[in-house]
């Protein structure tokens, strides 16, 4: 016959909980995965971007960023920025939520601050 208190401390060591890792690798751990996610979805949408575009409207904006479904990009003057924005609601903006693979829903277009401002 087996010892009971033995028995009774495996079945505690099966059924506690596990204590939390309390260690900061974890956090880092995580905020590597999101960068590297974040990276990866910015730079299929900078593809995108250059390959929908004339160049000259591609070398004048910049893709600073997605979050929640928002596309910001700075554009160097306000005449490519009427540009962007004039194809993007041709279609363009269509063509980038068809192709990408994350969730776009709008782009924010907004004027590039100089260096000088």
């Amino acid at each position: 016959m087996l010892d009971p208190i033995n028995e009774i401390e495996n079945l505690r060591e099966w059924r506690s909980r596990k204590g939390r890792d309390l260690s900061i690798i974890g956090a880092v751990e995580g905020i590597q995965t999101s960068a590297r996610q974040s990276h990866r979805k910015l730079g299929e949408l900078i593809d995108l971007w250059n390959e929908l575009l004339p160049d000259d409207l591609a070398r004048a904006s910049r893709l600073r960023g997605i979050r929640g479904g928002l596309l910001q990009v700075e554009v160097e003057s306000s005449a490519k920025l009427y540009e962007i924005d004039r194809r993007l609601r041709e279609g363009l903006l269509q063509e980038l939520r068809s192709r990408y693979h994350g969730t776009l829903v709008r782009v924010k277009l907004r004027l590039e601050v100089g260096e000088d401002a």
